[in-house]
């Protein structure tokens, strides 16, 4: 006997409102981790975030194999035709609450791709002075206590 289409919907919005709860977990944790550089827990996250996203994936697959099975194109405008048909209000509360949290993933990720960013910029700072290697443009305080612009190279024992 086939699954009834509002079952088979539902199970798939709500699977991937699972994951998409989930990730979002994980990137608020990845936050938290990458302010204090935490790299094991940074490796455990991403491959966790890495499962959430299959699993997001997988429920998009199910969407598509629902629309193909309705002969309808794959899209938005199908899919909530789709959702209109079944005509359970909780259902299109799940589904707005699944795309409100996607939107949430991606900002929050958006905030730790910045994070991220800026800490490899002062990683890559700070491994040039103890190379020896300043910026230009860079100020640093001589001897006298006073700064000026870095025109030379300088060890780290000279810094």
């Amino acid at each position: 006997m086939a699954t009834p289409l509002p079952f088979k919907i539902a199970q798939t919005v709500q699977q991937e409102l699972n994951a998409a709860n989930a990730l979002f977990a994980l990137l608020q944790q990845e936050s938290d981790a990458l302010g204090s550089r935490d790299t094991q827990l940074l490796a455990t996250i991403i491959e966790r975030k890495n499962q959430e996203l299959v699993n997001l994936a997988q429920g998009a697959n199910k969407r598509f194999a629902i629309l193909t099975e309705q002969k309808l194109a794959h899209n938005q405008q199908n899919w909530m035709l789709l959702l209109g048909r079944c005509r359970d209000e909780k259902l299109l509360q799940q589904w707005r609450a699944l795309e409100q949290q996607i939107k949430a993933c991606k900002q929050e990720n958006e905030t730790n791709g910045k994070l991220l960013t800026r800490s490899q910029r002062v990683l890559a700072k700070l491994t040039g002075v103890l190379r020896g290697q300043v910026e230009n443009n860079q100020e640093l305080y001589n001897r006298k206590g006073s700064h000026s612009a870095a025109k030379r190279n300088l060890t780290y024992a000279q810094a």
